[in-house]
């Protein structure tokens, strides 16, 4: 079903699962114990925190998923330099771009391949649409705001996983680039998207903690902006550097 979704002929060759950069990296697993790790993480968070269990597992999951995309992503170029076959893909008959999101999309693909990302999508829209709910009949938000509140948690649900998804590999690829050792390359790309993640549940607990009869348009627009736009922004110029300094 998914691949149906997002895999339609008008997306870039690059997106495509049988393109043969994509191919290569699908062929190798993603992470060793990574569903392990996750189920534990999972079951732990059930026993600590019981019925706040899903907002927690939300927060852990998004988080899981940005990074990642951002190490496993730069990870993809380190294997490649150290099997001495990363200089063969630059001189293939494909663009600089063409081979960064390629590695990109290999790593979506192979997130997709486990039950990590429809289990965060399910936990994402659980806990905005319970947000949404208790901000409109419990949190007394003005009622010419519901429609705006609305409308902002509906895109949150179709498009922040994507979105988030996109950043973190656009970040791995420019640590690969950038930083000459792998480790030091997924520190600092984990990091950075560390940073946005904590900077947008912040964003959150903060105005819903606040008086929400006094909520504003301004305040709605920048709880969805900032978890769409700036990723996106961020995630561009990351790219763009990406394939300015590739080596």
């Amino acid at each position: 079903m998914l691949k149906r979704l997002i895999s339609p002929e008008w997306l870039p060759s690059w997106m495509h699962r049988d393109h043969p950069l994509v191919q290569r990296h699908l062929r190798k697993p993603l992470v060793a114990g990574l569903n392990q790790l996750v189920f534990g993480t999972t079951f732990g968070l059930f026993l600590l925190f019981g019925g706040l269990s899903l907002p927690m597992l939300y927060l852990t999951f998004s988080l899981i998923v940005l990074v990642q995309l951002a190490a496993g992503t730069a990870g993809k170029i380190y294997d490649e330099r150290e099997h001495s076959t990363w200089d063969l893909i630059r001189v293939a008959p494909y663009s600089r771009r063409e081979v960064l999101m390629s590695t990109w999309a290999a790593g979506f693909w192979q997130l997709h391949r486990t039950w990590v990302v429809p289990f965060y999508r399910l936990l994402q829209g659980v806990v905005i649409v319970g947000l949404m709910v208790f901000g409109l009949w419990l949190g007394d938000i003005p009622q010419n705001l519901s429609i705006a509140l609305i409308v902002g948690g509906t895109l949150l649900i179709a498009l922040q996983p994507f979105v988030d998804m996109y950043f973190g590999g656009m970040v791995g690829l420019l640590a690969a680039n950038l930083i000459p050792g792998r480790m030091s390359a997924q520190v600092t790309a984990a990091s950075v998207v560390l940073i946005y993640w904590g900077a947008w549940i912040a964003l959150v607990l903060a105005i819903f903690f606040s008086d929400l009869h006094i909520l504003t348009l301004e305040q709605i627009a920048l709880v969805v902006g900032f978890p769409l736009l700036l990723p996106v922004l961020a995630g561009y110029m990351a790219f763009r550097l990406a394939e300015a300094v590739m080596r």
